[in-house]
């Protein structure tokens, strides 16, 4: 077990003029936890962050496969259970999109009938995770069908 920062992702991370990192932020979702929960929930973030979007993974940054390999070149041990840790992150997500969902619905920013809780790039990343047909119906589809 280690101190998990929970929030693992470039959104939370200040870098330096030499692009290294001097600060990381947001740590309300830390806890003690398997190495592999911050390595998951970075692997779902940037899953999110493209497909979830239906965007392109972007040119430069590494795939799944090789930020992995980073990892385990850096702790000097091998990975494992990582697919457990993405499925594990991706309902994380989606419990989180569950709750904004609420919050926008109640701030009268989303129709109270809106789908968003089911219906967004969390649930359907997790769906496929699952190998489950992704959820259906109105809501924010943020993955491309394709």
């Amino acid at each position: 077990m280690v101190l998990s920062w929970g929030d693992a992702r470039i959104g939370n991370m200040m870098f330096g003029d030499d692009l290294s990192v001097v600060g990381v932020f947001d740590w309300e979702m830390a806890s003690l936890a398997r190495p592999e929960q911050d390595l998951g929930w970075w692997l779902f973030m940037h899953r999110h962050h493209t497909q979830g979007f239906g965007l392109p993974h972007p040119q430069g940054f590494p795939t799944r496969e090789q930020v992995i390999a980073r990892y385990e070149d850096l702790a000097k041990r091998r990975v494992a259970d990582i697919e457990y840790f993405e499925t594990l992150a991706a309902l994380r997500g989606s419990v989180i999109m569950v709750r904004l969902a609420r919050m926008m619905s109640d701030a009268g920013l989303l129709p109270a009938d809106s789908g968003m809780a089911h219906n967004n790039g969390s649930s359907r990343i997790l769906a496929d995770l699952l190998g489950l047909p992704a959820p259906e119906g109105a809501g924010v589809a943020l993955i491309s069908k394709r």
